[in-house]
């Protein structure tokens, strides 16, 4: 069995997201020492003043700073410091992007988040963080698929993976 990585950190954190959003239960934030500005374009605006208590249960605390313009003044505890601000440009362009009105804006902005926040492809885990991952990932609805109906992980038979190696099985 393979498992992508960020397909299912995305499954797991989309699930966490829609079910703190519907609850208004706030994941846990940290404030930034140092708060990162960030120029938005007025579509952008827009859709941080029409989320922004969504946005806070998700652990970003923004406050609007002049025309245009917002602070970041409190991140999701669990997201590094350093991928803060990126992520949050991500999840805007996300939104910006997915403007879906038969979707429900917290499914958007769950799977825009899931999308943005989980762990990239390639970034090498410890054993313990892929057990914590895995044991995440049946604890969800569906850990089968991601909310757009993408395999998470797939099997392959000795045989599969001998014929990816132009090899015989003996």
């Amino acid at each position: 069995i393979m498992v992508d990585q960020y397909l299912a950190h995305m499954r797991v954190l989309f699930e966490q997201a829609s079910r703190n959003l519907a609850d208004h239960t706030m994941i846990a934030s940290q404030e930034l020492l140092f708060p990162e500005l960030l120029e938005v374009s007025a579509l952008q605006n827009s859709i941080i003043e029409d989320n922004i208590d969504r946005f806070l249960v998700l652990g970003f605390n923004i406050q609007e700073f002049g025309h245009l313009n917002w602070q970041l003044r409190g991140i999701p505890a669990e997201l590094a410091n350093h991928r803060a601000l990126q992520t949050f440009e991500d999840l805007l362009k996300d939104l910006e992007e997915d403007q879906q009105p038969k979707q429900d804006i917290r499914l958007q902005i769950a799977l825009a988040w899931a999308r943005t926040s989980a762990i990239p492809r390639g970034q090498v885990l410890s054993y313990e963080e892929m057990n914590h991952l895995i044991n995440h990932l049946f604890l969800t609805d569906n850990p089968y698929k991601t909310p757009q109906g993408k395999n998470i992980f797939i099997r392959l038979t000795l045989e599969e993976i001998l014929q990816k190696f132009n090899k015989e099985s003996t």
